[in-house]
């Protein structure tokens, strides 16, 4: 049987560097892994990070990691590029981990 036991470890790894670099908002995987395991039709959206700047949400309907501004006309300084820039660096990764922890609850469920 398969366990989610590595994969949810390395999203712990990159959740935590996140919140090593300061970003906000940075979700724990406690509260991850609960939203992932609640119905989509209660839960579509699984939020990893929300500040008043941009959020970073897995779309349980899709498969698929959307990173949105929160506002619009915000202004763009030094410190907001950078904070994009960490996060695009890992968010095809996070996704991927989430995918694969989610097809191994469904194979363990079913099987």
């Amino acid at each position: 049987m398969l366990t989610t036991e590595f994969f949810t470890k390395k999203i712990k790894e990159e959740m935590d560097y996140l919140k090593g670099t300061g970003i906000q908002g940075v979700r724990s995987l406690e509260d991850i892994l609960e939203q992932l395991e609640e119905s989509e039709m209660f839960t579509p959206e699984v939020v990893l990070i929300r500040n008043n700047q941009i959020e970073l949400v897995f779309v349980k309907k899709s498969e698929e990691m959307q990173f949105r501004t929160t506002y619009s006309n915000q202004l763009i300084d030094r410190e907001y590029m950078n904070t994009l820039l960490r996060i695009s660096q890992i968010q095809d990764s996070i996704g991927s981990l989430i995918k694969t922890i989610i097809r191994i609850n469904k194979e363990n469920i079913e099987g």
